[in-house]
């Protein structure tokens, strides 16, 4: 949802952010506006995905000229009505926006300001008075930002590929960053796929001055005293209240709501507390094979929540042709094969709606994989992970007792591998995820829990399904964990891989073969399908890389 591009630094060397736009267009269909600050020297792009105030009053990038601010944003603040109401007579608004409650709050409190918004958002602010621009990412790090420090200035933007097409001279592809990308499928965010660039912290703030030089950073995560609980039942009714605050936050601008219900815990506590709220609707998806997903389960929950559900079919008629697809709603390469149901599902769901409830981050925030001693054991898999994998990098600080797993689970691996896969999967669709699991808040209540109280009677997820279990039965609180399965390896398998060599190239099989198995080192048109069933999730990255190398390739 949503999509900008900016510069700071000489117009003479510094990229035409128009060039960009091509690769924006499908993050904001509803509008796209180009800015230049009268110095010349700093520019912003948006493209609009209009949902809160929709009118063109509200269109980006948005100036309060009172201040000198102009901001491009991406995302969305959860309680700005709240902020708006204690904002009173310091500023006289003109929209209904979240954007000018965001910018308004910046102009009369800083950074501050910034700090007491809830939501998903990535946004950067021209200060023309003091000659420069503050980017910001929020704490949680749901939304995309980075910044290339390339031709002596600074780009900046939601899509790494639509500031490379903006540059002046196209920038190289980082060769530190592939093996990473071979190991764990997905770029590390410590870095990007480009050089020269690297991805904006969750809730870091840079103030960039007019040249594009770094000339201070900060960050925005809240200024908040810790909770404490003095027992269980305390402890699951503040989360309650909590997760009830989240899911009325995002109520906001949405008449019709409409939630993915996989009947796994997540996505039912999320409809269960929405359905105390409002009327919905429900989506899941159709089983393939009758015995091999959710469905039946989720037409149960519905049924006992008392809300309608419609089973989504996805299109199976052309893999290949749906694989490239999805590899086109990529910017850097993700390698995880969960990608392409999760794209298939959301063109589908679109239909009904374009924006989607979810349960997603449940497995994250109340540690749902796995034993519970994998979370808290401190050897847990602890040779595998480097110091920079195992540190705090999603909402607040993650629990001393938490394991470097553990740690990796609900940082890292997050961070590069959930968040991005949702981010491009919906966004690029016109789509917007809401996700009441993963406020910052929310998540601040769940890491600073005992955690005899996360693994309620020893389970994983033990909070969320000691919830549950007053009124549910056990054969649906503690059944095996199936979410909305795709078979691709079988299905596509089927058809003898039918396209897949041709989607890998020859020309990146000179980066890919090094770190595939011996049997796919070779050209791609002699895999046997024998080895690409035996070495899939090897292959599927292959293929990802090429498709993006092939786009990275095509820009001007």
């Amino acid at each position: 949802m949503c999509g900008f591009l900016g510069r700071n630094g000489n117009l003479n060397c510094l990229p035409d952010l128009e060039r960009g736009l091509p690769l924006l267009k499908r993050r904001g269909p509803d509008s796209q506006h180009y800015w230049r600050s009268a110095s010349g020297a700093m520019e912003l792009l948006q493209a609009r995905l209009a949902i809160v105030d929709p009118h063109s009053r509200s269109d980006q990038p948005f100036k309060l000229p009172q201040y000198g601010l102009t901001v491009a944003f991406n995302g969305e603040v959860y309680n700005y009505e709240e902020i708006r109401s204690t904002l009173g007579d310091r500023h006289s608004f003109q929209t209904q926006s979240d954007t000018e409650v965001l910018l308004a709050s910046y102009a009369l409190n800083g950074l501050d300001g910034i700090r007491s918004l809830r939501g998903m958002f990535s946004f950067a602010i021209v200060d023309e008075k003091n000659q420069e621009t503050i980017i910001a990412r929020d704490p949680v790090g749901k939304k995309p930002l980075y910044v290339g420090f390339w031709e002596g200035g600074a780009c900046f933007g939601s899509s790494l590929l639509a500031m490379a097409a903006s540059a002046t001279t196209k920038p190289a592809i980082d060769q530190t960053a592939i093996p990473h990308y071979f190991k764990r499928g997905f770029i590390s965010p410590t870095q990007s796929v480009l050089e020269g660039a690297r991805p904006i912290r969750p809730g870091e703030v840079l103030i960039l001055d007019a040249e594009g030089r770094i000339k201070k950073q900060d960050d925005c995560r809240p200024r908040e005293a810790k909770h404490f609980f003095t027992n269980f039942e305390e402890a699951q009714e503040k989360m309650l209240a909590q997760l009830d605050l989240a899911v009325k936050r995002r109520l906001h601008n949405n008449p019709n709501p409409v939630t993915l219900l996989s009947g796994g815990i997540d996505s039912t506590v999320i409809a269960d507390r929405l359905k105390r709220q409002t009327d919905f609707k429900a989506l899941t998806l159709k089983s393939w094979t009758g015995w091999d997903s959710d469905e039946w389960y989720a037409k149960y929950a519905a049924k006992k929540i008392g809300v309608p559900i419609q089973p989504v079919a996805l299109n199976y008629g052309d893999i290949g042709g749906d694989v490239k697809w999805s590899a086109s709603l990529q910017d850097e390469p993700l390698g995880m094969i969960s990608f392409f149901p999760l794209c298939l599902l959301l063109r589908a769901a679109k239909e009904h709606g374009k924006i989607l409830y979810t349960g997603e981050g449940g497995d994250e925030v109340f540690l749902g994989y796995g034993k519970p001693t994998d979370w808290t054991d401190p050897e847990f898999e602890k040779a595998d992970y480097t110091p920079e994998e195992v540190a705090d990098w999603v909402g607040p600080p993650n629990p001393e007792w938490m394991s470097p797993w553990g740690r990796f689970t609900t940082g890292f691996s997050m961070l590069g591998h959930i968040f991005a896969k949702a981010d491009r999967a919906s966004a690029e669709q016109g789509v917007e995820l809401r996700s009441p699991l993963l406020g910052y808040d929310h998540m601040g209540y769940a890491k600073e829990m005992n955690p005899n109280w996360m693994f309620v009677d020893n389970k994983p997820k033990g909070l969320l399904k000691s919830y549950l279990k007053t009124d549910w039965p056990d054969w649906f609180v503690n059944r095996r964990k199936m979410g909305f399965p795709f078979r691709i390896r079988y299905a596509w398998g089927m058809r003898l891989y039918s396209g897949l060599r041709e989607m890998v190239s020859d020309k990146s099989m000179e980066i890919s073969s090094q770190h595939l198995p011996e049997s796919l080192r070779k050209s791609p048109k002699k895999w046997s399908a024998l080895a690409i069933f035996k070495n899939f999730t090897e292959a599927w990255k292959a293929v990802m890389w090429s498709q993006f190398q092939d786009r990275y390739d095509s820009l001007a």
